[in-house]
């Protein structure tokens, strides 16, 4: 079954957590704050806001669409294929915000399955694939952007010691090398499994996915007219979005509310505008995914496919 209970309780949590977060911010006094959210009302900002949060959604369902030109896809797939692979992601993503370490990734692996007449061994050595080019580009383009933001930069080097960062990173490598030493062979297929001429799409893909993140949260804080520079919150929206990704939370929930808030809070920006804009983003994501999740499900309801050798 699709949606079990659990993932129901995980979605419902969800957006308790985000009506939670509009009772915290009025008791804060954040009316103001909260009144700003109507602005994001008006038909033209939310068809604007919808393209770009879509934008995300379209992005994973083009990769693995990019994938289906390796040898063990039979040559014909055309848009029938990429219709319900992009169904498959929009029915999963939602429940993969509603839960940690992205539990919806089981349901996605078996939709995969049917719908890419793959036995599990493939889908989850692409899946593998894939998570290692997505934590190459955002680690890489979060680290860059980080060195380029000289305010965030320096308070936290000003928090922690420096010797201690580079001892810590220093380990993190030692540790990195030797599990890849352990599964050297493992690592070496995964990276032959995939050609050039496809790694690079696919990176393009990635890098334009986390780039997308920084300029949704800079149109949102435009909208909301938060007195800050866009392209700081471009940089901080990513870095923080990143944040959560590592925290490996609902959603990033927590890491990535507080990275947020405290960046923004160099650049003068208040505890409750840095608030607003999480939550803003937070319902823009989950509004996005249920939009797109629902049709989805009937178009999965209408493609079914025959039994797959899991």
């Amino acid at each position: 079954m699709i949606f079990s209970r659990s993932r129901i309780i995980g979605l419902v949590l969800t957006i308790a957590t985000l009506g939670a977060s509009v009772v915290l911010l009025q008791n804060l006094g954040a009316e103001e704050e909260l009144n700003s959210l109507l602005t994001l009302l008006q038909p033209g900002i939310v068809l604007i806001l919808f393209l770009l949060y879509g934008l995300h959604f379209i992005a994973e369902p083009v990769r693995w669409k990019t994938y289906t030109a390796l040898p063990a896809f039979a040559p014909d797939h055309g848009l029938a294929l990429f219709r319900r692979i992009f169904a498959c992601f929009n029915i999963t993503a939602l429940l993969s915000y509603s839960l940690p370490m992205k539990l919806g990734i089981p349901i996605r692996v078996f939709l995969l399955c049917s719908i890419m007449h793959l036995n599990k061994t493939r889908i989850m050595k692409l899946m593998a694939i894939d998570v290692m080019l997505n934590l190459f580009c955002w680690g890489s383009l979060t680290t860059l952007l980080f060195i380029l933001l000289p305010e965030v930069r320096n308070y936290i080097v000003g928090l922690v010691n420096l010797y201690v960062v580079l001892v810590v990173m220093l380990l993190l490598i030692v540790i990195a090398a030797w599990i890849i030493w352990l599964r050297s062979a493992y690592v070496r297929s995964l990276l032959e499994a995939l050609p050039l001429s496809l790694v690079i799409p696919v990176v393009i893909t990635l890098f334009a996915d986390v780039l997308f993140y920084g300029v949704r949260h800079a149109t949102l804080a435009n909208f909301l007219a938060i007195d800050i520079s866009l392209s700081a919150v471009f940089i901080i929206g990513i870095i923080a979005t990143f944040a959560g990704i590592v925290s490996a939370l609902p959603m990033g929930l927590g890491a990535y509310d507080a990275s947020l808030v405290a960046m923004l809070g160099l650049y003068g920006v208040g505890l409750e505008q840095g608030l607003v804009l999480a939550l803003c983003n937070r319902l823009c994501m989950v509004l996005t995914s249920v939009i797109l999740g629902l049709p989805s499900v009937l178009l999965m309801l209408d493609n079914r496919s025959g039994p797959v050798n899991l």
